[in-house]
């Protein structure tokens, strides 16, 4: 990128303030030219500075100089996600930038990362948390990587690290203003994913799995008639046959299907909503082709009449208004996923809409980026805690806003499509149900939510997930919070086998009890019986996740015998979470491969023979849980452990294990201590664990 002046030769040479500045000043004339005069003014003091520079003054120039690039009033992962790039030390010791350097050094910065939360940093302060808090859009890693405990901030920064906080800096800016968010590929190429290919592989090229028999054994027959929908077909026909199938959702839905009987989905077809199942019945597909589509978004997205210029901005900005008024939208998807738009994320005060600076929402100005997207759903006269998602199923809905700077969204794009509906399917609680071999995507709350009995097979779900959850009222603070993802499995004896789950928010594989759901009976809130295995779980917030809300062990509330077993998990964290503001929730903690923030058990719970295969947040999160109370931690046993060095490995209880891991731990070339984290703290004694060299 031409960044590094003559003077620096060398990957470990200390960098002088005047370097630096000299880096950041080509990195703005490379961006975007006009500002380079405001950098010449912001950083003439730097200019001049001729001493190597200390690594918290070089953090402060780094803020200043997004600052001026207007990318310095909010991080794409949070400012606690600094926490899991250190090893146990305090965070912040040592941290006293120059404040000579910068004349708006104590002055309020535009830094807005908790909404509501911490208004009016400073710029000193601002940088502290936006240096090592911003991750590299395309590495993952944090601006300022540390990578052990002897960095400190008062020492100086070499070349090799100032080059690469700047080159982050550049995709930051080109994430940001380059027109939406490019999903980054995985290197299947690694020997290690040689196994999670063939079995991506199997899935994407198998075929219907259930057939008709006299006994029904859910995810393998069924018993009654079968009926089958085609986009070809007529609702006026009795669908009994490929010749005579139905044609929508809404007959399929008012049709009255028995115990026993199947629902065939003519593959290579699109159906758009939300499915309403009955009991008994196997969901599947016929044909040849792909597998046919369930999906939230509206037929008609990429329409251009569908999209109304709203106002245009002296920067050359353009906000486009969705015609009709829709659902909270989790997400919005251009050419099947080649691009993904920014969502932006504010609180509801009560009467509005508000950003970190307190002003109300307006379009123009708070859609800084190019392919950035707002859903404005008017919540007045509702009360805490607002549960947006309730909301959204009653159909209650609100104004859509995109930023395209290119012109009408249905012109530039071959097809666009907005997740506004929050599940593929609705009812079938008492279960007994098979999910097979189809392809749902773009729900804002979870792809599927079997009943109990029920297994989901040979399917893929994508691009779900990214509605907000419900608005809170904390002391005066209002917060936000988000979740969803592909696949929430919410009961006993629900099986989920070789199903392809890809760029999905939050979550991959759910496993829940819902404790803020006090007084409910043993049976609602007992997981038992759970089977998750041979599934590829592909760039999702987290891949695995067993969470118990607000334990109270005195109702009953326990998991019985939960195994994931042989599944491959891959690149978590990595995909369109990362890039959307969800800022008021820790992202390094959702991110996961595997998070267990919380867990009662009394019969087993198994993560076995899978592949934790890199993530953008923590490999394995167990904050909170003490270990040493027996079933509240997974049984883990011959699990591949695959993580960036200098990444997080575990996240754990800080006062457990002090002697061994203090604190966070990093994935280091200390083969000795990592094989002791693995064995004697996660205790798979007869798991491995590599470590992927630094970049």
């Amino acid at each position: 990128m031409g960044l590094v002046p003559e003077s620096l030769t060398e990957p470990e040479q200390d960098v002088c303030g005047n370097e630096m500045y000299e880096m950041l000043a080509r990195v703005i004339r490379l961006l975007d030219p006009e500002k380079t005069e405001l950098w010449e003014d912001t950083g003439k003091s730097l200019a001049a500075a001729e001493a190597p520079l200390q690594r918290d003054d070089a953090m402060l120039a780094l803020y200043e100089a997004a600052c001026v690039l207007e990318i310095g009033h909010r991080a794409r992962d949070g400012w606690l996600n600094a926490s899991f790039y250190y090893s146990g030390e305090d965070l912040w010791d040592g941290y006293e930038p120059d404040e000579t350097l910068f004349a708006n050094f104590s002055e309020p910065s535009p830094y807005e990362d908790n909404i509501g939360n911490q208004p009016g940093w400073d710029y000193m302060t601002g940088a502290q948390y936006y240096a090592l808090g911003q991750s590299s859009a395309r590495s993952g890693k944090p601006f300022f990587a540390y990578r052990d405990s002897e960095v400190r901030f008062e020492t100086p920064i070499c070349c090799d690290e100032a080059v690469r906080a700047c080159v982050r800096l550049v995709y930051a800016w080109q994430e940001q203003f380059a027109g939406g968010y490019e999903p980054p590929e995985t290197d299947w190429d690694d020997p290690l994913l040689q196994d999670a290919s063939a079995a991506l592989a199997a899935i994407q090229n198998s075929s219907p799995a259930i057939v008709r028999g006299d006994t029904l054994t859910v995810g393998e027959t069924y018993t009654g008639n079968a009926y089958y929908v085609s986009p070809e077909g007529n609702d006026e026909n009795d669908g009994l046959s490929p010749e005579t199938a139905w044609a929508t959702l809404d007959k399929v839905q008012s049709a009255d299907l028995q115990y026993g009987d199947a629902v065939l989905f003519e593959c290579g077809g699109t159906w758009y909503g939300t499915l309403r199942v009955a009991d008994g019945v196997a969901y599947s597909s016929y044909g040849e082709g792909e597998k046919p589509t369930l999906t939230g978004s509206p037929p008609d997205a990429g329409r251009s009449s569908n999209w109304i210029l709203f106002a245009e901005g002296e920067n050359g900005s353009k906000i486009w208004r969705y015609a009709q008024d829709v659902p909270d939208c989790g997400i919005i998807l251009f050419d099947g996923g080649e691009k993904v738009a920014r969502r932006l994320y504010l609180p509801w005060d009560g009467t509005g809409y508000k950003n970190g600076a307190g002003e109300a929402f307006d379009p123009v100005r708070d859609l800084t980026g190019d392919l950035e997207f707002f859903s404005e759903i008017d919540y007045t006269g509702f009360s805490y805690p607002i549960n947006a998602w309730q909301l959204a199923e009653q159909g209650f809905s609100g104004r859509l806003y995109l930023r395209c700077d290119e012109g009408n969204p249905g012109d530039v794009f071959r097809r666009v499509e907005m997740a506004i509906l929050a599940e593929a399917t609705e009812g079938g609680n008492e279960g007994s149900n098979t999910f097979d071999h189809l392809n749902i995507r773009c729900y804002s709350n979870f792809g599927l939510g079997p009943g109990n009995n029920s297994v989901v097979q040979n399917c893929e779900i994508s691009w779900c997930g990214g509605g907000v959850k419900r608005y809170e009222n904390y002391d005066g603070i209002i917060q936000y919070g988000c979740s969803g993802g592909a696949l929430l499995l919410f009961g006993i004896g629900q099986t989920a086998r070789d199903n392809y789950i890809h760029d999905c928010e939050s979550k991959g594989i759910a496993v829940v009890i819902n404790g803020g759901a006090a007084g409910g009976d043993g049976h609602d809130q007992i997981r038992k019986d759970i089977l998750a295995e041979r599934n590829v779980v592909q760039r999702c917030g987290g891949s695995i996740y067993l969470w118990t809300g607000n334990l109270d062990e005195s109702i009953g509330w326990t998991y019985e015998d939960i195994v994931f077993r042989g599944n491959y998990l891959i690149d978590c964290g990595y995909g369109w979470c990362r890039n959307n503001d969800i800022s008021q929730g820790n992202r390094s903690e959702t991110a996961s491969a595997l998070n267990v923030p919380g867990l009662l058990s009394t019969g087993e719970v198994r993560i076995e023979e899978n592949l934790f295969y890199r993530s953008a947040g923590v490999l394995v999160n167990c904050h909170g849980i003490d270990i040493t109370v027996q079933g509240s931690f997974p049984i883990m046993d011959e699990n591949i452990y695959v993580q960036d060095e200098g990444g997080a490995l575990l996240r754990k209880a800080d006062e457990l294990h002090g002697d061994m891991v203090p604190g966070n731990f990093l994935a280091s070339s200390d083969a000795d201590v990592m094989e002791r984290c693995m064995r004697e703290y996660l205790g798979d004694e007869n798991g491995t664990i590599y470590v992927i060299p630094g970049k």
